[in-house]
């Protein structure tokens, strides 16, 4: 099932909630797509003066009145220049307010996002399965049309219909090595 989304136009500077019904035991992911970010910072300057930005923003991802996110939601941003990704598989119902900051590394402007996602009981499916992709970034498979290839290459190898994908975790997150400190290497 994909999640549903509903959303709300932000304009110039007046933020809104974007709303996302996620089943629980299922993984849920988003793209903070820069380019959407960007149009929050310098509206004006895009329609009457004709200048576009591509500038370098991080995002700050956190549960609205806590510092830290959900235990079941992650988030990962490989670069300035890169988009950024919330993932995770909730555990149980209830409802999640995230507030998202992206911060213009350029000009400094900061602008803000909020995500309701309400993580809603659905019937799980009896069997899992759990495996290991060799050198793939988490940033690499995180976006629908990759996670839809291998949902349909699953799909043909165990020939059946009935498949979700209910988690992604990268190897530092399970444990399943140490980071390196060195520049350009990245886990598998």
């Amino acid at each position: 099932m994909i999640p549903r989304i509903f959303g709300a136009v932000s304009l110039f500077g007046a933020s809104a909630e974007i709303k996302f019904t996620v089943p629980v035991g299922k993984l849920f992911t988003h793209e903070l797509m820069r380019e959407t970010f960007q149009n929050d910072f310098e509206p004006l300057a895009k329609l009457y003066a004709g200048r576009l930005y591509d500038d370098p923003m991080i995002f700050k991802c956190n549960r609205q009145n806590y510092p830290d996110l959900p235990e079941w939601l992650r988030f990962t941003q490989r670069h300035p220049y890169d988009n950024g990704f919330l993932y995770g598989t909730p555990t149980s119902p209830g409802k999640s307010i995230i507030e998202v900051y992206a911060v213009n590394k350029r000009s400094y402007e900061t602008t803000r996002q909020i995500f309701v996602i309400k993580i809603v009981a659905e019937k799980l499916l009896p069997y899992q399965a759990e495996f290991f992709i060799k050198l793939r970034e988490i940033e690499k498979v995180l976006p629908p049309p990759v996670q839809d290839e291998i949902k349909q290459d699953l799909q043909k190898l165990w020939d059946t219909e009935a498949l979700e994908i209910i988690n992604m975790t990268n190897a530092i997150d399970r444990g399943g090595r140490v980071p390196l400190p060195l520049a350009g290497h990245f886990e598998g």
